[in-house]
């Protein structure tokens, strides 16, 4: 609870006053009153101590989030929302920078200062084009390797949607004790580092809507922990190898949307009996979809449609 409250204190440290991105003339759309309600849920979340900033000018964006009295008021003439012009739903949120002084905190073992709109959009992995529309949360600085240098006791690195805009550190394969790194929609480009798919506590990994994030899939160790997978939407490539079969806790496994053309679907997707998700579309795998899936009988999702 201590680290929590401290990592909204250091949040909120360099948030500053800013140009609203309206004018105050603007005629504004009336936002659905499940959205109002969301974002003033979602603000009461925090606990904020205006003794932790230096600067008598800091506040966080959300304290314009009240709702007017007779309740006329609408979410989309509060700082820091975007909303759609036509619908009047929220479709982003800034709220000011992820300053790079959280290095500092050495026994941090829980980061997520994702941008969660799980609330308000359901967030079932909509396509990459929707999620472009959002207004992200940003780092202070675009070396993902400075937020993340000192911090090896990490277990969970969550960073959705927040704009890194920077190629993955080699040095985030040193958090051995990493259990769930999400990286979704975060402007990553270059190639993934193998020696992350090796850390050896990895239970859950995503890096969806990433298009200029790049990589192969490494051959498999048996001895690992993974249960989620998630590279859809993404510049990942090549085959998936029969090693594959050697995830053998893996429940869920998306690589739609990407660039693997050579070779078959492994027969071998076959033999992970706890998989219960799979989303293997919008690829080019050669030959028929093998008999061996019909194994599996867990399913609560399954997608298989080949772009020819």
């Amino acid at each position: 609870m201590v680290l929590k409250l401290v990592l909204v204190l250091l949040l909120f440290h360099h948030v500053v006053i800013a140009n609203s991105s309206y004018s105050s003339q603007k005629q504004y759309p009336s936002c659905p009153d499940e959205d109002k309600s969301a974002l003033l849920q979602f603000k009461d979340s925090f606990i904020i101590d205006k003794s932790a900033s230096r600067s008598t000018d800091a506040y966080p964006k959300f304290s314009s989030w009240k709702p007017a009295e007779g309740g006329n008021s609408t979410c989309c003439s509060w700082e820091g929302v975007k909303c759609d012009e036509k619908t009047g739903h929220m479709i982003g949120l800034d709220l000011g920078q992820v300053p790079s002084e959280l290095s500092q905190l050495s026994k941090l073992t829980y980061l997520n200062v994702a941008l969660n709109l799980d609330r308000l959009s359901e967030d079932k992995d909509h396509p990459l084009s929707e999620e472009e529309n959002y207004t992200l949360l940003k780092l202070e600085a675009s070396d993902l390797g400075s937020l993340v240098q000192n911090l090896t006791s990490l277990k969970l690195l969550s960073l959705s949607y927040v704009n890194v805009s920077s190629a993955i550190p080699h040095s985030m394969a040193n958090l051995s004790s990493l259990t769930t790194l999400y990286l979704r929609g975060c402007h990553l480009f270059g190639e993934f580092p193998v020696r992350i798919f090796q850390l050896p506590n990895l239970e859950f990994r995503s890096v969806r809507y990433n298009q200029e994030l790049t990589r192969y899939f490494p051959e498999f160790k048996q001895s690992s922990p993974l249960i989620l997978l998630k590279v859809g939407f993404t510049g990942f490539f090549g085959t998936i190898p029969s090693s594959i079969q050697n995830l053998d806790s893996l429940q869920n496994l998306d690589v739609a949307q990407c660039n693997f053309s050579e070779g078959l679907v492994p027969s071998s997707l076959g033999n992970l009996r706890q998989l219960t998700y799979l989303d293997i579309s919008n690829n080019k795998f050669g030959g028929p979809i093998p008999d061996s899936l019909a194994n599996l009988t867990n399913w609560l999702l399954l997608r298989l449609v080949r772009v020819d």
